[in-house]
């Protein structure tokens, strides 16, 4: 009987984790948006951190790590967007849980 039950009970965790990697993974919109948006300005929501301001400089969709290189953006004193720090960024695309315009 306990079998029986730690065997629904693995099947329902099993179930919950497909459906979770189902919703925070980039869809194919999102792939396309980001290949569309090349030196243009979007909104990246990362599994590391909260949505920030991004400027995507290559696109890297095949072999076995594929991922983003970008420049993180802020706010300037006065209003307009500039890159964050000296350098870019790389993350890979199963990190990216969903990319917009701003």
């Amino acid at each position: 009987m306990l079998l029986i039950l730690f065997v629904i009970i693995l099947r329902k965790a099993k179930d919950l984790l497909f459906a979770f990697v189902l919703l925070t993974t980039m869809t194919p919109e999102d792939l396309t948006l980001l290949k569309a948006s090349i030196d243009q300005v979007i909104l990246l929501e990362t599994t590391h951190d909260a949505a920030h301001l991004a400027q995507p400089l290559f696109v890297f969709d095949e072999g076995e790590t594929p991922d983003l290189f970008y420049l993180a953006l802020e706010l300037g004193p006065d209003g307009t967007l500039i890159p964050k720090g000296e350098t870019g960024y790389s993350i890979l695309l199963s990190e990216i849980l969903s990319v917009r315009k701003p």
